[in-house]
């Protein structure tokens, strides 16, 4: 994707010793849908408008497993090839191109930004969910290396990660070793306690992580994606009921009366039910809507609409608490004006617009646009770009940031243009020289843009410089130019000959006067005598 040029001015570079390649944080919110982000106050008013916000930012799949193979990636779901959540039907007669076990079998551990860095002298983490089927031991369809026996789907730790603490099927997989942590037993309910629920625990292993890298000199990167407010996902206790009477937007498009426009899937849907009406086929039991709700026929209503609005909301607060701390502790640690923050979301969701339930995984706005923000070192405070971002934008910009090159991906590297010499992994000195002019806003995808640095610059060119200068010199060729006194001169001697060899062609008066007009090889168009 390419944009507009940002204006801003860029930071002065202060002569001293070069900083520390900088830290990154990816955080990765489950279905976080870019109008709930907006109506949340605590993410609105707290940390993260302390940075940049893209108010043009879309999930080319929005999907859950195809989103995040983005993410890693940088690539879009034709390419990286994980096109789904599950790997097969339920009853195991179709490929549905989805699911951990997909991303394995094609090859794209070795191919993701946590593998480069690892391979750049980062600390690489990933703390929460991974993709869709990790870890799940009940999967009829278990990869090869992952036999369907207890423990050891929930044991592996994919390449590139040095640092692993996953959600699995009841518990986490820490480096290798299983952790039971369901409220009655691994396959049941998690804690929600204060200190207990799982985006609490998820805040305690991230400080950990930034307190065991203080003055270690090793950068990290982490990437931390918690489940909130996914419809599954349950607020910890203390903001339990904080938004109650909260309702999802009511806009043009929800629950509409008209739907015969619509692509067929849309138009067979039948109108949600009415707010305080139990839908068809939702079971008396699970009426009036309350966590948790599992029967899909009771999504089809207004009612879990504002249940989904409502618990979500909840569920920011908690996860709010988490950035803050993690903010706090930063900065505490001396690491926060040397890390880069990123805030997104796996996909949107439709909650009634256009009569769709509960769901994600159509091309409408609210399935696609996600919220966008980054935060850092040389990032203008609070600032909203119209620019035009996506997922597969985050794995490139961090890894170009990290001075470990971009690979050919779909993805743009939000710090450069193209332009700008890249450093390289394994020159500290040129991936700090890069990292010095971090400032501003640059120019295309850009919200940071690195100096150029001379000596870099001069060994490397880019391919779109390549490209220009190409341009230039075909440009040049095409281009009139103006002609010099001489040319003139020799053009109007050219053109009187011609007219003389026109006039006396074939004549003897030019014969017997002896012209040797073969001296001048032809140029006025003159027969040779004799002939």
């Amino acid at each position: 994707m390419a944009s507009a040029a940002l204006v801003s001015a860029p930071a002065a570079v202060e002569a001293g010793p070069r900083p520390e390649r900088p830290n990154f944080v990816v955080i990765v919110l489950d279905d976080l849908p870019e109008r709930m982000f907006r109506q949340s106050a605590s993410l609105r008013q707290g940390s993260t408008t302390a940075g940049l916000e893209f108010v043009n930012a879309f999930a080319p799949t929005p999907l859950c497993c195809p989103a995040r193979s983005t993410i890693l990636t940088g690539r879009y779901a034709h390419s990286h090839g994980v096109r789904h959540n599950a790997y097969k039907s339920a009853d195991l007669s179709r490929d549905l191109f989805g699911s951990e076990r997909r991303f394995l079998e094609r090859g794209l551990e070795s191919r993701t930004v946590a593998h480069r860095l690892r391979r750049g002298g980062y600390t690489t983490s990933l703390m929460g969910k991974y993709l869709n089927g990790y870890g799940d031991s009940d999967d009829p369809a278990a990869p090869p290396n992952e036999p369907d026996e207890e423990g050891s789907h929930r044991t592996r730790v994919p390449l590139g990660w040095s640092d692993w603490h996953a959600w699995t099927s009841g518990g986490t997989n820490d480096n290798g070793v299983f952790r039971c942590t369901g409220r009655f037993g691994c396959s049941a309910r998690e804690h929600t306690a204060n200190g207990r629920h799982p985006t609490d625990r998820l805040g305690v292993k991230a400080k950990r992580l930034v307190e065991a890298h203080r003055g270690a000199g090793r950068p990290f990167f982490l990437m931390l994606a918690d489940k909130v407010p996914h419809r599954e996902s349950q607020p910890a206790d203390r903001h339990a009921h904080s938004h109650d009477g909260a309702r999802a937007p009511r806009g043009a498009s929800f629950n509409e009366n008209d739907t015969a426009d619509k692509p067929g899937y849309v138009a067979r849907d039948a109108k949600l039910a009415a707010k305080g009406v139990r839908p068809p086929g939702c079971p008396p039991e699970d009426y009036p809507i309350a966590y948790p709700t599992t029967h899909s026929a009771c999504t089809g209503s207004e009612d879990f609409s504002d249940h989904v609005w409502e618990s979500g909301l909840e569920g920011l607060e908690t996860f709010d608490d988490l950035y803050d701390g993690l903010v706090t502790s930063l900065k505490q640690n001396g690491e926060l004006d040397n890390t880069y923050i990123f805030l997104v979301s796996d996909n949107g969701l439709h909650l009634g617009e256009h009569r769709q339930p509960y769901g994600k995984n159509t091309p409408y706005v609210e399935d696609v646009k996600i919220p966008f923000t980054i935060r850092g070192p040389g990032i203008p405070a609070g600032r909203r770009l119209p620019h035009l971002v996506g997922l597969q934008d985050i794995g490139a910009t961090v890894t170009d940031l990290a001075g470990a090159g971009v690979p050919p991906r779909h993805g743009r590297p939000l710090a450069q243009a193209g332009a700008v010499a890249r450093a390289d992994a394994a020159s500290p000195v040129a991936a700090a020289d890069a990292h010095r002019g971090l400032s501003g806003v640059g120019r295309g995808l850009t919200a940071l843009r690195p100096r150029r640095h001379p000596r870099v610059a001069r060994a490397r060119h880019s391919d779109r410089a390549q490209v220009r200068r190409v341009r230039h010199r075909r440009a040049r060729a095409l281009r009139p130019r103006p002609r010099s006194e001489r040319a003139r001169q020799r053009g109007r001697r050219n053109a009187g000959g011609r007219a003389r060899a026109s006039a006396g062609r074939g004549g003897a008066a030019q014969a017997l006067r002896g012209d040797d007009v073969s001296r001048r090889r032809g140029r006025i168009g003159v027969d040779r005598p004799g002939l």
